[in-house]
């Protein structure tokens, strides 16, 4: 049976108005075990299914508009934890936002990646979102569905908890992307990053545009570790770079972007 059909349990989540920063549309939300009801997670006889697989979202109680989500990791039990993103349609200040998430029904599993409100939708505006939640291997998916972004490391990595969800720790060298080249600009990039050690011009994500690295870009720890800098070497004007000033430690996550 089609969504919603079937499906025996829901629950309104709100975002509060006084979290929204202007106006946006498409925007990805994310979630963790602390947005949902405790029987949802706890095994119980409403639980929903360890995996996620009946997870399902609606911006109405009807259910007739369904949301693209990508469950990243859902665990119930003892110990229950979720990384789940969301797609809204719109984000505006001026009121609270309301949608729905929807479970218990039996023998459900996620939408295909592709489908309509599967993983790829929820991310059809980006070039690559990377989770980094692989277990196994060197090769890190990308959540747009866009296989040429794909990372490949030939660095020693392993699992790690991260600032969200799962993270890696790549041990002495830096992962390289597949096959991929931004051609659309501007473009913003963003991540979490902790250092075990800060030093100047340590690299957290860079780019190229041809195999000899003259036109590129990167984001990383700024000379005397003073903070991160954004730095781009282009045939017009040359290399230019942004730093920030907040200074940055070891051991500590940090948000770049």
């Amino acid at each position: 049976m089609a969504f919603p059909t079937g499906w025996l349990r829901k629950c309104i989540i709100t975002v509060p108005d006084a979290q929204i920063s202007g106006s946006n549309i498409n925007f990805p939300i994310f979630l963790t075990q602390d947005n949902f009801p405790s029987e949802m997670l706890d095994g119980g006889s409403n639980s929903a299914l360890n995996g996620g697989g009946d997870v399902r979202f609606s911006e109405d109680a009807a259910g007739t508009v369904q949301l693209p989500c990508d469950v990243v990791s859902f665990v119930t039990g003892g110990t229950p934890s979720a990384e789940i993103h969301v797609k809204l349609p719109t984000l505006n200040t001026g009121a609270d936002k309301t949608f729905y998430v929807w479970y218990k029904k039996t023998g459900e599993v996620q939408p295909a990646v592709t489908a309509t409100y599967g993983r790829n939708a929820v991310w059809a505006d980006f070039i690559a979102v990377y989770h980094l939640k692989e277990t196994t291997g060197t090769d890190f998916i990308n959540s747009t569905g866009n296989s040429a972004f794909d990372l490949s490391s030939s660095a020693t990595s392993t699992n790690i908890t991260g600032k969200i969800g799962q993270g890696i720790n790549f041990n002495g060298a830096y992962p390289n992307v597949v096959a991929a080249v931004v051609t659309a600009h501007p473009f913003s990039v963003t991540c979490w990053g902790k250092h075990d050690t800060l030093d100047a011009n340590s690299i957290l994500v860079s780019g190229s545009r041809n195999a000899n690295h003259s036109r590129y870009w990167n984001l990383g720890i700024g000379t005397g570790a003073a903070g991160y800098k954004l730095q781009a070497s282009t045939t017009n004007p040359g290399t230019v770079s942004a730093a920030t000033t907040v200074g940055i430690s070891a051991g500590n996550w940090f948000h770049a972007a």
